[in-house]
């Protein structure tokens, strides 16, 4: 008999060594359903083996990150939970068919937040949701961004401000943050992001229209609620008009 777990069975006619057998599907059942795999991301990002993905239920960093790190899952069935207990950095999990080119769904799990979900063993293959792990609103995704048609045509001008509800938290060099233009500027824009009046980050946009962000530091940042988070062009002179449909979002989670 096979099933998705792979536990030792006992086989047809067998006598010597069956408790043997026996206790090895115990053991790999109470692994499978109740152990935690603590996955070492020091060198890089991870891909799981059926072995190792078997052998726990619930997988979460074993030290500190350094930097976000990525999960890669195999091509197996069964329900699994992640817990990104890292304070600063996200973990993307992704999974695979093992195909060549492979199909795969990647899920973000922020700092703190657990994920609860299963794989299918195919393509997207990968499902469920991230949820805070206090019984708070802590971990909870609090995204915001803003859209503008036009530049400042002053240098060092307010393209918008964003007042914060909550305590929130945005991770390190914005992870998880996306933006576009719809004209491209004549050289790298770059977008001041402060925190009532101090920056905490960058958003950049290229001769190409590509959109990064980059936080003070490369740290995580604390904003606390009332505070107005603003936005401003570079402070060059002239300045640059050119750029136009500047559209971004940031994310963030309730602290």
């Amino acid at each position: 008999m096979s099933h998705d777990l792979a536990f030792p069975t006992i086989a047809d006619g067998q006598a010597d060594g069956q408790w043997q057998t026996s206790n090895d599907a115990d053991a790999a059942i109470g692994n499978a359903t109740t152990d935690t795999y603590s996955v070492d991301f020091s060198a890089g990002n991870v891909t799981l083996n059926s072995t190792q993905y078997r052998s726990g239920y619930t997988f979460k960093p074993s030290a500190a990150l350094a930097a976000a790190r990525t999960l890669t899952l195999p091509a197996v069935k069964r329900p699994f939970t992640f817990h990104n207990s890292d304070a600063t950095y996200t973990v993307t999990l992704k999974s695979t068919d093992g195909a060549s080119p492979e199909t795969a769904m990647t899920v973000v799990v922020l700092p703190g937040q657990l994920f609860f979900g299963y794989t299918n063993g195919s393509s997207p293959g990968l499902f469920g949701f991230a949820s805070s792990t206090g019984s708070s609103l802590t971990g909870t995704y609090y995204d915001f961004g803003g859209y503008f048609e036009a530049a400042p045509s002053t240098s060092g001008g307010v393209f918008g401000r964003v007042r914060i509800a909550r305590n929130i938290t945005i991770a390190a060099n914005m992870s998880g943050s996306y933006g576009g233009v719809s004209t491209n500027p004549v050289a790298t824009y770059d977008v001041d992001v402060k925190d009532d009046g101090v920056s905490i980050g960058t958003i950049s946009i290229s001769t190409g229209g590509v959109v990064t962000f980059t936080t003070v530091s490369g740290t995580s940042k604390s904003v606390a609620a009332g505070s107005e988070i603003r936005f401003t062009a570079p402070i060059n002179s002239p300045p640059d008009t050119t750029i136009a449909g500047l559209n971004f979002v940031i994310a963030a989670t309730v602290a």
